[in-house]
């Protein structure tokens, strides 16, 4: 299993989806590591085992998890309400147009 597992690491490396961190890094940068984990699945004919990254797991408690140190960014959605309000008017006036 580790040579399975290390051989999908190294594909990933090769496909540039992962990044090699060296130990050598300048003063004061801080370093966020994506804890993973193998799952594994023998009944399976085509992947038996495959990497799954949990960026959202905190390492100790009262600390962040890596997902949490992201920038969310402006909501780009719609308000759901004022959409389900519109989508009810559309309904009743095409209600109205076809008695």
């Amino acid at each position: 299993m580790l040579q399975k597992y290390d051989s999908i690491i190294q594909d990933q490396l090769k496909k540039e989806n992962v990044e090699k961190v060296d130990d050598e890094t300048e003063e004061g940068s801080i370093k966020r590591y994506i804890p993973q984990h193998a799952v594994i699945t023998p009944d399976r004919t085509t992947t038996k085992v495959r990497i799954v990254y949990d960026a959202s797991a905190k390492t100790k408690k009262g600390c962040h998890g890596f997902n949490e140190c992201l920038y969310r960014g402006p909501v780009t959605l719609d308000d759901l309400c004022g959409l389900l309000l519109r989508f009810r008017t559309l309904v009743a006036d095409i209600e109205k147009a076809f008695l």
